[in-house]
């Protein structure tokens, strides 16, 4: 009995001209290898997908918040209004004892502490939703809306705030929108201030720029913590530079004004004395 034979592999010529040849079978630990390389390959892949789909979720959650805070803050001005228009009513009247008056006041400065915030966070979502701050330049002189803001901020705070102004001041620019910016960074500034110690603005214009600083003695502020300052709802290191009831939003609603204005702002602080750095163009563009 004949032993069959396996049958023979004739390799002619092809098409092309190239004889194919059977490749040796790979090791066992080739394969394993390969194996996990699709696997982490496909894991990878998944991971990206994850991260793409939290990203989108988190931007979703962030439009939702900004729009709710919108919301909010615009209903919020009609009660708050009533009771202002009530508590300035009864501030006025001759019927009210000493202690009585006393808790009248306390209504009105609460309140007029709300209204800031309630202006902020609308300012704040305007800015994020509308993309940024539209500004009507006009011509004006910049000692005019700082003297304006620091007028209000001495009557509010009882603050001395001391006034130097240098060079050409004049220029192009949204007196309402900057009055805004100033006076935040004052407010800031002055509410972090040691008592009995004045606010200093330097106001200098140059060539196409004007600069003004903004000076408070008060505690050191850590450089992490400078950094995040003009972020909002920033968390601020209560032993460092503590955040009475600010929510976080006027050092950012300053920066985004200045920066519709096509000028910068930056703050530093050494020893006891922190300074806001304005650096505004002569001429801002309408947007």
């Amino acid at each position: 009995m004949k032993s069959a034979k396996s049958p023979k592999h004739v390799q002619g010529p092809t098409e092309s001209g190239v004889r194919p040849r059977t490749l040796p079978p790979q090791a066992p630990e080739v394969v394993e290898a390969n194996e996990h390389l699709v696997m982490a390959l496909l894991e990878a892949h998944q991971a990206q997908e994850d991260l793409a789909r939290r990203e989108c979720e988190l931007r979703e959650m962030g439009d939702f918040r900004e729009r709710l805070l919108a919301i909010v803050s615009h209903d919020l001005r009609n009660p708050l209004h009533a009771m202002m228009i009530g508590a300035t009513f009864l501030a006025n009247s001759n019927n009210l004892d000493p202690s009585e008056r006393e808790i009248v006041r306390s209504i009105i400065s609460s309140g007029n502490r709300m209204r800031a915030i309630i202006a902020q966070l609308l300012d704040f979502t305007r800015a994020r939703l509308g993309g940024g701050f539209q500004i009507v330049p006009t011509r004006l002189h910049l000692t005019g809306v700082v003297a304006r803001v620091a007028d209000e901020l001495r009557v509010v705070t009882a603050r001395t705030i001391i006034v130097h102004a240098s060079g050409d001041l004049e220029g192009e620019w949204d007196p309402e929108r900057l009055g805004a910016a100033f006076s935040n960074v004052l407010g800031n500034a002055a509410e972090h201030a040691f008592e009995g110690t004045p606010i200093e603005i330097a106001l200098a214009g140059a060539g196409d720029k004007v600069t003004c600083r903004v000076t408070n003695q008060g505690n050191a502020i850590p450089p992490d913590v400078i950094q995040s300052l003009f972020e909002p709802f920033r968390q601020v290191d209560p032993l460092a530079h503590r955040d009475h009831g600010n929510v976080g939003l006027g050092l950012y609603i300053a920066r985004e004004i200045i920066a519709a204005h096509g000028g910068t702002i930056r703050a530093s602080s050494s020893g006891r004395r922190t300074t806001f750095t304005f650096e505004l163009p002569r001429k801002a563009r309408a947007t």
